[in-house]
């Protein structure tokens, strides 16, 4: 009886960066992934441990009562998931599209920090953007720090010259990661292959931020999106303001705040950041915003050819269930993919291939349970577990006054 809210209490409080849960095995089941919707991964991860206790509770001790359970458990889940797969599968059908074009440029770690492969890099964006744009892409969404120069934040349109993104037959909109600055500004120059000098360009000397920047069709800078939780150490160095000795390390980027929403070709597009879209609260949190869709910009290439990258894109599936969105994800050495608000994968791409696609995203509204109320069932099984605490801890002084009166 303790166990399934002992498990989703550890899972919920348990940190981890790719977390495995019990609820993710569903999504080879989507109609019984569905109900995270109601109550998010906990929800998944309760009903799951709430069977398999169940059942074997049945096995050994045959009963009516967690037979009832484990049935309950069982084919409830899958026939509210069934009835509401339909209902979104046909919302989706009657919402507006937009044609996203995805870029995967599977560009390696080392290469990627590489000044002199920089012009070469971007040469190779504008390329995949050009070819998506020409089978149709209304938009293009390049990975997390694709463009391989700072930009000041305070920019109000794009670059000219060999650094400009909409170049050698581009036209936008886009929506870029890249590495932003403010503060006052200084002239930077950028080398060619060759070591030569191709350009100048203002960025500013305070602080950085992980951004992704969206540019619309005439150039204009009309959105800029911070991600708002940074990696400790990776990308920051905790407690440096309040540490003197801290300080001689460097401070790393900066968080952003409040909603990363931009308005670019005719969509409010909400962007998660990296690892963003693997925390539930986060992207519940954004969600008040009322975004039309999610779009995630990532670089794993971090973690080699390993089954991280797998797994990042299965946890960002419940995203788009839990707040019934569509989700494009572009990662620089993938998995990129499209899924649809039922969690489906309408597009998947291999790992360190270079690869795009066009999605046809559907622009979607309204709010879900988890979206309005959150996380109400961690607490309630935490309260449960509590419960059954005392409950024992009353019947073992129960036990010992009986022995003690027997005697």
């Amino acid at each position: 009886v303790a166990l399934p809210p002992a498990l989703v209490v550890a899972h919920t409080l348990a940190p981890a960066l790719f977390p495995w849960r019990y609820g993710l095995s569903q999504l080879g089941f989507l109609p019984y992934a569905q109900v995270a919707e109601l109550g998010g991964l906990p929800l998944l991860d309760g009903l799951v441990a709430v069977v398999g206790c169940a059942l074997v509770r049945t096995l050994r001790r045959p009963a009516r009562v967690p037979l009832a359970i484990t049935a309950a458990a069982l084919l409830v889940p899958p026939l509210y998931g069934a009835l509401r797969m339909h209902q979104v599968e046909h919302a989706r059908a009657s919402a507006r599209s937009i044609a996203v074009g995805v870029v995967q440029p599977n560009i390696g770690i080392h290469d990627k920090h590489d000044p002199r492969q920089h012009l070469g890099h971007l040469g190779v964006l504008r390329a995949m953007t050009r070819d998506l744009e020409g089978r149709g892409a209304e938009l293009v969404v390049w990975p997390e720090s694709a463009y391989p120069y700072p930009v000041h934040r305070e920019m109000a349109a794009d670059r000219a010259g060999p650094l400009g993104l909409r170049q050698d037959g581009v036209h936008g909109p886009l929506i870029v990661g890249v590495i932003t600055t403010d503060g006052p500004r200084a002239t930077a120059a950028a080398g060619n292959a060759r070591g030569g000098l191709a350009g100048t360009f203002v960025v500013g000397d305070g602080d950085r931020y992980n951004s992704a920047i969206a540019v619309a069709r005439d150039g204009r800078v009309v959105g800029v999106a911070d991600k708002v939780r940074l990696l400790a150490f990776g990308e920051y160095t905790p407690l440096w303001d309040v540490i003197p000795w801290l300080q001689r390390f460097p401070k790393g980027l900066t968080p952003g705040r409040g909603a990363q929403v931009v308005e670019v070709a005719g969509a409010r597009v909400g962007v998660l950041n990296c690892y963003e879209d693997l925390l539930a609260d986060h992207v519940r949190g954004q969600a008040a915003a009322a975004p039309d869709f999610w779009a995630n910009v990532t670089n794993n290439a971090w973690f080699g050819d390993t089954t991280a990258p797998h797994l990042h894109h299965m946890n960002a599936r419940l995203r788009a269930i839990e707040t019934r969105r569509d989700l494009v994800r572009s990662v620089n050495t993938g998995v990129s993919g499209h899924t649809a608000a039922t969690g489906e994968d309408l597009r998947r791409t291999d790992s360190f291939v270079r690869a795009s696609f066009v999605a046809d995203v559907r622009v979607l509204e309204g709010a879900t349970p988890w979206t309005t109320i959150g996380d109400w069932v961690t607490p309630l099984a935490a309260a449960g577990l509590l419960a059954l605490i005392l409950l024992q801890r009353q019947r073992a002084r129960g036990s010992t006054s009986a022995s003690s009166r027997t005697r």
